[in-house]
């Protein structure tokens, strides 16, 4: 299991953001299931 942390997920999620390609191609190449932390 893959656990994500929100930085990339952000940047993934913004296609204004200056890692935005780098995330996504990333998560595209992750194999698995993914946990995402949700703050408390």
């Amino acid at each position: 299991m893959i656990v994500w942390d929100t930085g990339p997920l952000i940047a993934a999620a913004d296609t204004d953001d200056e890692h935005h390609a780098r995330s996504v191609a990333l998560m595209r190449r992750t194999p698995g299931r993914y946990s995402f932390p949700i703050p408390s």
